[in-house]
């Protein structure tokens, strides 16, 4: 964390006890604490429902993956436990196969890296790289919730603009409504709604949908993937 960060939070107290309200680089500040709080060992159920169309928009294929994911820190190991596919449960040997060839991706993906989309609006390394604008605040799901508009000063996959919902109490992400700055390699647009929960003094995921459209060669598909954790614990 950075020593302005840690200036601003701790005299957040004294703000909050004058009865003013805190500005946009507190409240950003406050946020950016609560997403370097890394919590873990968490283990969660997941479910990863996608659908698949053509250039048409037309639904192409459904499919629905179902496991427990543990989160630790910034790492997450999901454990497969069912597929069903265009309506059809998987029988055991198919999940295996499934099992084996995402365990060589994320393999893969951790040898040589790629850019596959990683937006954190609030992580302390995009700190350069994104402005901050307080909008209103206003109730969500119960919660009074600080409006800040997000816009990302470089193109880059990690980057992002869009809006925010920060828990006035907790300044926990409630959610959060986001363009990527770079899209990933083949995609041709893309929009990410994502929410989050409090827990233990940081946040836990509870809700990612990405939508989008992209392209290999000449297929074009469009995507709507919706990921949502619950039982953690």
């Amino acid at each position: 964390m950075s020593m302005r960060a840690f200036i601003l939070i701790a005299l957040l107290p004294s703000v909050v006890a004058l009865g003013e309200e805190p500005g946009v680089e507190q409240i950003v500040a406050r946020a950016r604490a609560v997403v370097d709080q890394k919590l873990g060992p968490v283990t969660c159920k997941m479910s990863i429902e996608t659908r698949i169309f053509d250039k048409k928009g037309q639904l192409e294929h459904t499919e629905t993956r179902d496991g427990q994911v543990k989160l630790d820190g910034d790492d997450s190991d999901f454990q497969l436990a069912r597929i069903v596919r265009d309506g059809k449960p998987l029988g055991a040997k198919e999940l295996e196969g499934e099992r084996a060839r995402a365990d060589k991706a994320r393999a893969e993906k951790k040898k040589h890296g790629d850019d596959d989309l990683d937006m954190s609006p609030l992580a302390s390394k995009n700190a350069s790289g994104e402005r901050f604008e307080l909008l209103r605040k206003e109730p969500l799901w119960g919660h009074d919730a600080w409006v800040l508009k997000v816009s990302a000063l470089r193109p880059q996959t990690s980057l992002a603009s869009g809006t925010l919902w920060i828990d006035a109490g907790s300044f926990v992400e409630l959610k959060g409504e986001l363009q990527p700055a770079k899209l990933p390699k083949h995609a041709d647009w893309l929009k990410v709604q994502e929410q989050f929960r409090p827990a233990r003094g940081g946040a836990l995921p509870s809700y990612l949908r990405i939508t989008g459209a992209g392209h290999l060669l000449f297929f074009h598909k469009g995507f709507d993937t919706t990921m949502k954790w619950s039982g953690c614990g």
